[in-house]
């Protein structure tokens, strides 16, 4: 179910610190927190290029992705506090 996939989806960005913030029918907006972020520890953070990717992976995984986000074209990481 389209639900399920996002939880899993959910769930998979916050393992990066990552959050969804808004969908505009083209970009997916997603905040970071690098205190959040399992992957990282203690180190400075991770960069746009490699979270948008390890987001755009994710979702890539699930069956129902595409009624998810239908015409996503770019995912775009804002950084700072949640």
């Amino acid at each position: 179910m389209e639900q399920d996939d996002r939880t899993e989806f959910t769930e998979k960005l916050a393992e990066r610190g990552l959050e969804i913030h808004s969908f505009d029918g083209h970009a997916l907006r997603l905040r970071y927190n690098s205190a959040a972020d399992h992957l990282m520890g203690d180190g400075p953070g991770a960069d746009e290029e490699e979270l948008a990717g390890y987001a755009k992976e994710s979702l890539a995984g699930l069956p129902e992705a595409a009624h998810m986000f239908p015409g996503l074209d770019r995912i775009v990481v804002e950084f700072g506090a949640i």
